[in-house]
């Protein structure tokens, strides 16, 4: 039995507060604000410095991305930590699957 399926092909990208990010959202808990999503971000975008206070998982599956100091290419998996933050930013563009259990707070 399954809870919930979606069809991402159906969906529009819908622009974030972020200019160049875009989202997909396949899931969203309004109770707990646990979410996940699809972001595309155009090629030499910036996504600002946030906090993830109960943690993030993320995939990368087109592009590559640069998560602080350290860069992913498609295929890499992270997970950040509760209470940490980071920034990404792109140089190729890329697409990326998010879960959070709880939503991530803006620094800038």
């Amino acid at each position: 039995m399954r809870d919930l399926e979606v069809d991402t092909n159906a969906l529009d990208w819908s622009p974030t507060n972020s200019a160049g990010v875009y989202r997909k959202v396949l899931r969203n808990d309004a109770e707990t604000g646990a979410r996940a999503v699809l972001l595309k971000f155009d090629a030499n975008t910036v996504l600002p410095k946030h906090m993830h206070p109960a943690g993030e998982e993320v995939f990368v599956l087109e592009g590559r991305v640069r998560f602080e100091d350290s860069w992913y290419e498609a295929g890499y998996y992270l997970y950040s930590p509760p209470g940490s933050s980071d920034d990404v930013f792109t140089d190729t563009g890329a697409i990326l699957f998010v879960s959070l259990p709880k939503p991530h707070v803006d620094l800038e």
